[in-house]
């Protein structure tokens, strides 16, 4: 089931654009026959196509019968715009491909390619508590050379809700020192997802209120420190 979140900001509205759009295609009756295993292989080949969308829903269409080859791909394609659109099509299935896990784990690693990488990151954020043995990869992935690894590693944490709360001091660290905006307001929007684990954050979501080079980062601030003073207050 595809989940859609609150806020996306431009990497993660990238893939979010991508797997909503899975459901807005035209429904084919020829694609819902299509799930054979040497189909799905042909239709995950044709992920090179970034334009191609029939592939695309063909595979949404087949469900958990594509997620063994997608995993498949995810591990072996040589190609990267393969890899990532099988990130992106176990993305789109949510919890339906949770034993995806370990695999989107070592692509967050290990891939040469940063949208691979990033599209894994985003992928493990919605894959529920299977996912929670991927925090500390997420966490590593907010020292990714790549903003948008960073910035969708930020927002998996906060897709992921207070089991991530060992994570608050280096979200904090990036909302104070990312270059990349987009990074720093997933970090607030991380830390807002916290709520009282993130009490800590206060002063720093704060300060963020005042950076002049993104609003977005200013919004997403105030809507961290709402949740956070909500939760709290819910405790005292």
């Amino acid at each position: 089931m595809i989940r859609c979140i609150k806020q996306p900001t431009s990497s993660v509205l990238k893939v979010f654009l991508v797997g909503c759009s899975l459901l807005l295609l035209p429904s084919c009756p020829a694609l819902a026959q299509g799930c054979t295993q040497p189909e799905i292989k042909t239709n995950i080949a044709k992920f090179n196509d970034i334009n191609n969308t029939t592939a695309k829903q063909a595979i949404f269409q087949c469900g958990q019968k594509s997620v063994y080859l997608l995993i498949q791909a995810l591990k072996t394609d040589k190609s990267a715009a393969v890899r990532e659109g099988a990130a992106v099509a176990l993305w789109s299935m949510g919890e339906e491909a949770d034993e995806a896990v370990p695999w989107l784990i070592k692509a967050l690693r290990n891939d040469d390619s940063a949208a691979v990488r990033a599209k894994a990151a985003s992928a493990l954020g919605l894959m529920g508590e299977a996912s929670y043995q991927a925090i500390p990869d997420l966490i590593d992935a907010l020292k990714d050379e790549s903003a948008a690894v960073r910035a969708n590693g930020a927002y998996a944490l906060g897709n992921l809700g207070n089991k991530t709360h060992e994570a608050v001091p280096q979200l904090i660290e990036v909302l104070r020192k990312d270059k990349s905006a987009e990074v720093r307001a997933n970090a607030a929007y991380a830390l807002g997802n916290k709520r009282e684990a993130a009490k800590s954050a206060v002063p720093y979501l704060i300060e963020a209120l005042k950076d002049e080079t993104s609003l977005s980062v200013r919004r997403t601030s105030v809507n961290a420190l709402e949740q956070i003073a909500e939760k709290t207050k819910d405790v005292a």
